[in-house]
């Protein structure tokens, strides 16, 4: 296999994370639509009206319950363990095509957890984002109580007005009946406070990050066990960023670092490893293997890569419209999101650059 062709099976690699990714936080975004549903129910059940504080204690230790349950559903680890399996397998096949599972038992829960993101554990990183969310549907609640506010514009303070407009019914999975959050009795004013997006949107922000940063770093582990069992034609690894406008100084800076498979700088390198890509949330890099034998490296940006796919191939990853103003120089591949990073839809695209 030449240079190129295992690079690019590393690119795709590397697509395939980013496509799992996005199926995650599908999932995951479901998970709390639930955990959101399931305490709007409870809100909608308790009389919020003169509430002792022992009673909104209790009430508040329910709600933790609920996202307590909801976050062990959000990370599933058996999952990421058969992702991680997947990816080591596949790295290794680049290098010695006859490995399999066998090679490769499942990393456990506990390995997972050890993994580093920026700075910390997965397991910390996750009891961090457990505990933001609880304090964050708590403090709206403590809050939109001491107001004297409604149920309905407490939920306003967690889904946003907009979100509550949206859904004037909230059904649980087990609920017999939906809970009719709009029958609730308006404030004496009437007028439904504006709570802007509501701590929901910063709950999906963060688990969105933290889901995708652990999958960035199960592969990366995944592919660094792979070159290290295979030792006898693999001596080193080297960080390849994706170099474009949302690329960090950081990521910048360690590109094209290398490190042998004991995480040792190789010159002119003298950057620390500092537990490699996932270097920030959202990290976008890959470390590939450096050979025992002599062989030119590749380095390209995306955008170069991507040129050189067949038509079929750009149609795939990008979705035929999006190719085709990005083929005919239209649009540069950053310029398929918005400013502050979200997708743009093909009409979107079409009316700022067709």
């Amino acid at each position: 296999m030449t240079p190129q062709e295992r690079y690019d099976r590393a690119v795709r690699m590397a697509l395939a994370a980013l496509q799992f990714s996005a199926s995650e936080r599908i999932r995951i975004r479901d998970i709390i639509a639930g955990m959101t549903n399931d305490i709007a129910k409870r809100l909608a059940l308790t009389k919020l009206s003169g509430i002792s504080r022992r009673e909104l204690n209790k009430l508040i230790k329910t709600v933790d319950a609920i996202v307590d349950n909801s976050m062990l559903l959000a990370f599933d680890d058996d999952t990421f363990a058969q992702f991680w399996q997947l990816m080591a397998v596949q790295t290794a096949h680049n290098v010695a095509p006859e490995q399999d599972e066998t090679d490769f038992p499942l990393i456990t829960a506990a390995g997972i957890g050890a993994l580093l993101i920026v700075g910390g554990t997965v397991a910390a990183w996750r009891l961090r984002t457990q505990q933001s969310i609880k304090f964050r549907i708590a403090s709206a609640i403590r809050q939109g109580v001491a107001n004297g506010e409604t149920t309905r514009e407490i939920l306003a303070r967690i889904v946003g007005s907009q979100g509550l407009r949206n859904r004037p019914q909230i059904v649980t999975p087990v609920a017999t009946r939906p809970v009719n959050i709009g029958s609730v009795k308006p404030t004496a004013t009437g007028v439904a406070p504006n709570f802007s997006a509501g701590v929901i949107t910063k709950i999906v922000a963060d688990t969105n990050a933290l889901s995708n940063t652990t999958i960035q770093a199960l592969l990366m582990n995944a592919r660094l066990a792979a070159f290290r069992r295979n030792s006898k034609l693999v001596k080193g690894i080297r960080q390849i960023s994706t170099l474009d406008d949302r690329t960090t100084t950081t990521c910048i800076a360690y590109s094209d670092a290398a490190w042998t498979l004991d995480l040792v700088p190789i010159a002119p390198n003298t950057l620390p490893y500092n537990g490699g890509p996932p270097r920030h949330f959202n990290c976008r890099s890959i470390i590939v293997e450096i050979l025992r034998k002599n062989e030119q490296a590749v380095r390209q940006s995306f955008a170069v890569w991507l040129a050189r796919q067949s038509r079929e191939q750009q149609d795939a990853m990008l979705g035929k419209g999006r190719a085709d103003l990005w083929r005919s120089g239209k649009i540069t591949l950053s310029q398929l999101v918005s400013g502050d990073g979200q997708p743009l839809t093909l009409a979107g695209l079409r009316g700022l650059y067709g």
